[in-house]
């Protein structure tokens, strides 16, 4: 395998490596401190978008800029894209979650956030401001259609349908970090992934109509949630 390959690999797996157990090591820190919010363990990506930003200035295997995340050249054609992203999300989401159920598999599990969210106006304000629209719509942006989408693209460099195979490796990296959501929340969330990796390529490969898909998805979703309503 060449080296470019090899260290591609390796990086992604390393910075993949570390999202679980970053967000484990806020929830325990956060918890001794005495200043635990359940919307803080979700910071942990950031950590993970700490690390790749040292794997890409130890190499020079470029910057956030260049990974996209810069200001487009359109700035309201990148938003009618982003909501545009957003109800085609939406529609794939629930034919995927309709799909799994009539193979009797249950919709997403989504209690552990139903718990900290329905009814709790402080919760939901810390959700929105620093999960919503920070660990996930940017962080997980960053971390997915930026570094990982990347370092898979130059892993699979030189093979047919390359840009494909890198896009559903991501997707599929980004669905099971939704482990908590179940199968079927897996699945529907690998499949957003896929189609986020869409929006940026086909936006120039810029990052942020990503951001504003994922973020408006997550509005919807935190908001339902907060007033009782299931999101799908």
């Amino acid at each position: 395998m060449p080296i470019m390959r090899r260290r591609a690999l390796v990086e992604a797996l390393v910075v993949l490596a570390t999202v679980v157990p970053a967000i484990f090591l806020i929830s325990f820190l956060s918890n001794a401190l005495g200043f635990y919010s359940p919307a803080l363990p979700p910071l942990g990506i950031l950590v993970s978008v700490g690390v790749a930003t040292l794997f890409m200035r130890r190499t020079g295997g470029g910057n956030w800029r260049g990974l996209g995340f810069t200001r487009p050249k359109s700035i309201p054609f990148s938003i009618a894209m982003g909501v545009l992203g957003t109800i085609i999300g939406f529609i794939l989401f629930n034919i995927m979650v309709g799909i799994t159920r009539k193979f009797g598999l249950p919709g997403p599990d989504i209690s552990s956030l139903n718990t900290v969210l329905n009814g709790n106006f402080a919760n939901y304000i810390q959700f929105m401001v620093l999960v919503v629209w920070g660990s996930a719509a940017i962080g997980e942006e960053l971390f997915a259609r930026g570094f990982l989408l990347n370092r898979m693209e130059l892993f699979f460099a030189g093979l047919p349908g390359a840009w494909v195979l890198a896009a559903i490796a991501q997707a599929a990296a980004f669905g099971m970090l939704h482990f908590y959501q179940g199968l079927t929340g897996i699945l529907g969330t690998a499949l957003i992934g896929f189609m986020m990796a869409l929006l940026y390529r086909f936006t120039g490969r810029n990052l942020v109509a990503p951001i504003v898909a994922h973020g408006l998805i997550d509005t919807y979703g935190i908001t339902a949630l907060y007033l009782g309503v299931v999101p799908v």
